[in-house]
């Protein structure tokens, strides 16, 4: 049986798909690693007593379909000062979904006037975070789009430096 010649390798288109991947890959470990350094400097901050002044789900116009963006703000005292702050994690300082119920969720835990404990730097208090662990919080697709590449790209990679004789 005769089989057509194999064609060689487009070493330039593979070199850019694998290095594309690369970059992703790369790009979303650092930001993921500089959020889990953030959350272990955050752990180590002091706590304050604080209170909900407001909750809130604000929808926002995308491109596509809109998206919610979970809004909080709370007070708490250092020092005898008194502070207001807004971001709920460590990350990005808006929490954009793209559905509504994954928004409530976020907030599901806090109502205006409840306490919570505030995490504060000592050598900036007015920057606060309620939940110290980090969050993929949208990194979740960048991961996966960038292992899907490196797995493709790898395959692609075998197949066309080791072509099967069947």
């Amino acid at each position: 049986m005769n089989f057509p010649p194999l064609r060689p390798p487009d070493v330039h288109a593979l070199a850019l798909w694998l290095g594309f991947a690369v970059v992703i890959t790369v790009v979303t470990g650092f930001i993921w690693l500089r959020r889990v350094a953030m959350a272990r400097a955050v752990a180590a901050w002091h706590t304050a007593d604080g209170k909900i002044l407001s909750v809130d789900i604000v929808q926002v116009p995308a491109a596509e379909e809109d998206h919610y963006e979970a809004r909080m703000r709370y007070s708490y005292r250092v020092n005898g000062h008194g502070f207001e702050g807004s971001q709920l994690r460590v990350g990005p300082k808006r929490l954009v979904f793209p559905q509504h119920s994954k928004a409530v969720k976020a907030l599901a835990a806090y109502q205006p006037g409840g306490r919570v404990t505030v995490y504060y730097d000592p050598r900036a208090p007015q920057q606060s975070v309620i939940e110290p662990a980090p969050t993929p919080n949208g990194l979740e697709g960048w991961a996966i789009m960038a292992g899907f590449m490196l797995v493709a790209g790898v395959y692609i990679l075998v197949t066309l430096l080791f072509p099967s004789p069947f």
